[in-house]
């Protein structure tokens, strides 16, 4: 039962992460807000990184009421790119695409010792934030003061997070194209008319980044009746998977809002 309800915790901050960075539109901002976020989590710090050009720099830091020392550990991570693909932990997740938890931080010659010095952290666990096939950023997490270790619950609850952020940065990697083609829209509007008012609402949840238990609970319903939904667009839409009903969909509604007028 404790299981169920911090589940039910998780996935309701979560709807409340993903709705929050939903309302915003660029890619730095996104990154930006979510370690505060995250922290809800049941995570005391957070580390967000983005990746470029095959080094992961930290990009927003949270530690509660110590700024300074945020800004620390995110100029101990700046002032020496940790690197992909040399050996660091971080490589575990280039092939698997999954979290992974790590110990013994400040013994363990993969770590990154600069942050790991500063931080003073003795374990985290990490996520990789993908966008269609590449890694984006990559979220680090701790529990310095409650000294909890990090379980499979936590594990589950980190992979959800990355692919919901993953979605809505998918999301406006997509309304970018768009903006950059403003002509490719034309035409496409029936995309959406095809689609039932709740159908349509379903979409909209699926562009915001909601899985089908989220969607479920904002809408109140079973789960079932949210795949049914779901199999019933990926049909109408000629779609075969959920980006591409983001990709359709947005195109059809422009990138100025997700459901059509009237």
């Amino acid at each position: 039962m404790a299981v169920l309800e911090s589940t039910v915790s998780t996935t309701a901050v979560l709807a409340d992460l993903v709705r929050s960075i939903g309302r915003l539109t660029d890619h730095a901002e996104i990154l930006d807000s979510l370690p505060p976020m995250i922290s809800r989590m049941g995570f005391d710090r957070a580390i967000v990184s983005e990746v470029v050009d095959g080094s992961w720099l930290p990009a927003a830091v949270y530690v509660p009421r110590d700024r300074r020392w945020s800004d620390d550990i995110r100029e101990a991570g700046r002032s020496a790119p940790p690197t992909l693909g040399i050996g660091m932990v971080e490589d575990d997740m280039l092939v698997s695409r999954r979290p992974i938890v790590v110990g013994n931080v400040r013994g363990n010659p993969r770590v990154h010792q600069g942050i790991a010095q500063v931080s003073r952290s003795s374990s985290f666990a990490a996520a990789p934030i993908c966008v269609g096939d590449r890694i984006d950023a990559i979220v680090h997490v701790d529990r310095f003061w409650t000294r909890m270790p990090f379980g499979a619950e936590d594990v589950f609850s980190l992979q959800l997070l990355a692919d919901a952020v993953g979605l809505v940065l998918e999301r406006e990697v997509l309304r970018k194209r768009l903006r950059d083609q403003p002509g490719s829209a034309a035409g496409n509007h029936a995309a959406a008319q095809v689609l039932t008012a709740r159908e349509r609402q379903v979409a909209e949840m699926i562009c915001a980044g909601l899985t089908n238990t989220q969607i479920a609970q904002e809408l109140v319903v079973a789960e079932a009746t949210v795949k049914t939904h779901v199999k019933h667009i990926l049909r109408k839409l000629g779609a075969r998977h959920r980006a591409e009903v983001v990709s359709m969909f947005l195109r059809s509604t422009g990138p100025r809002g997700l459901i059509p007028e009237g």
